[in-house]
């Protein structure tokens, strides 16, 4: 059922930090997926020197985002009040929740939330394709630690939450 009651103070707080947490996750998703185009546009021009740079880089994007998330499951259960986060969901399966629970004039939290599943979509996307291209490529030795298809891809999965890291599925 959609939270409407704008008077209440608690909610308007959580609405106000959800708004904040998803627009951070919205500029951080944009800076991996921008990391791994350039990383597979890297792996395509042999520029094999530059490649573990971009795990590097990516690194402490999955640790802001982790933080950003737990900021967002705190929101979204002080909105549903009776929606318990305490054993957070994958981060598809809360946003989905998250579009129950709003009401119809949270347009920017909304929109927040589509720019979210989007770019999630891109990155799920960005990884098929560059696991593909792996796939068809012989890649030198000393690189095979870092690039085996499977692995990389399920790293950054799990760490802006689009699997769990017990689970072989994927949520999108």
């Amino acid at each position: 059922m959609p939270i409407a009651d704008t008077d209440n103070e608690a909610i308007m707080e959580a609405k106000s930090n959800l708004e904040i947490a998803l627009g951070h996750q919205v500029h951080i998703l944009r800076e991996i997926l921008a990391s791994m185009k350039n990383e597979h546009q890297a792996l395509k021009d042999e520029n094999y020197h530059v490649l573990q740079g971009f795990e590097e880089q990516r690194s402490p994007l999955f640790t802001s985002f982790e933080r950003w998330k737990n900021v967002f499951y705190d929101a979204v259960s002080k909105i549903g009040q009776n929606t318990d986060f305490s054993e957070q969901p994958l981060l598809a399966e809360g946003l989905s929740g998250l579009r129950e629970i709003l009401a119809s004039d949270d347009i920017e939290l909304l929109v927040l939330q589509e720019q979210v599943n989007a770019i999630l979509i891109e990155i799920q996307n960005e990884s098929k394709a560059t696991q593909h291209f792996l796939e068809d490529q012989s890649i030198p030795v000393d690189l095979m630690p870092i690039y085996a298809p499977d692995v990389s891809s399920k790293l950054s999965k799990v760490a802006i939450g689009l699997i769990d890291p017990e689970d072989e599925a994927e949520i999108i």
